[in-house]
This record gives C-alpha cells, structure tokens and sequence, in this order.
C-alpha cells in the first residue's frame, strides 16, 4: 500500500470475507472487492461495508492502480493462469504494483468442499508474469494451514506491471 497514492483504485482480486479490503479502504483507497462465492460477498458487505461484488476472475473493472491476489488464483486451473496474467496485466495501470500469493507444488486437487487447488513452481509463476509484462520483485516463502486445513507450502511475489 505504499507504493500507492491516496484515493488509488485498487483491486482485491478473490476478496473473501473482506477483511483485506476493508484495511485498503481504510487506508483511503478505492477498492473494486470482488469475489466469485455469494456467501464471501454478503460477509464482506456485512462485516465491513464494503461495496464487494460476485464475479469470476474475468469481471475486471480496471485500470487499476493496484491489485492484491493473495491466494486466490489458486482456484483457477493451472493451464489458465498464464494467460490471464496477460488480461491482469492489461487491466493495470503502468508501474501498479501487484501481489500474488499461491501455493508451491505441482498439480490439482479438490478438497472436501469441492474447490479446486492448483499448485505453482515459483519459478514457472515468475517466468509467466515477466512474459504477461510483469517485473518480479521481492519474493517470500513459507508453510501454513489454509482452509483446506492442511499445511502446505506457498510463495509470494510482488510484481509491478511494466510499459505503457
């Protein structure tokens, strides 16, 4: 959020229950809160006010000063996520920062409510965003217990779009 200018229009690409586009909204961002389940929807309008909207990865209102996809793009099968970087990509202003956050691995899964998992090499996910129009940058690591209650291995990158 510090890289970004007061009133910057910004998206929370997979928003869930809001609770990070409330603290960007708080911090006096426009924020386009968007999420594929009803349900995350309702909770992120009742529990923060915030104007959050169902859609799919393709419901972009850009051009955003910034998006946040903090473990969200996992749920889109992993032969789709290099091509619709490129779509992220041209919904985003030059120079906006982008956060992406996955899971570290190979292949798909579902869980025991159904939704899909995909998994991602950190270097594969860096190759495809330099190729989207994207500079890498600062990277993280690590392992926690997502909703899928198991620990598993993640990464992050922050990105910024490049050209014009």
């Amino acid at each position: 959020m510090g890289r970004l200018a007061p009133g910057a229009f910004v998206l929370d690409l997979g928003c869930g229950p809001g609770d990070a586009a409330a603290q960007m909204q708080a911090a006096g961002f426009a924020v386009d809160a968007l999420d594929a389940s009803a349900q995350m929807v309702e909770i992120a309008r009742s529990e923060y006010g915030l104007d959050a909207r169902q859609g799919d990865f393709a419901d972009l209102r850009g051009p955003y000063d910034g998006v946040w996809a903090s473990f969200s793009l996992l749920h889109m099968p992993r032969a789709v996520l290099p091509m619709y970087l490129y779509d992220l990509a041209a919904a985003m202003r030059p120079d906006a920062p982008f956060h992406i956050a996955l899971k570290a691995g190979n292949g798909e899964r579902r869980d025991g409510l159904g939704r899909l998992y995909s998994y991602f090499g950190l270097d594969e996910v860096d190759g495809w965003l330099r190729d989207a129009g994207f500079a890498p940058g600062a990277q993280l690591t690590g392992e926690g217990t997502g909703l899928a209650d198991q620990s598993e291995p993640w990464f992050a990158i922050v990105a910024h779009r490049t050209g014009g």
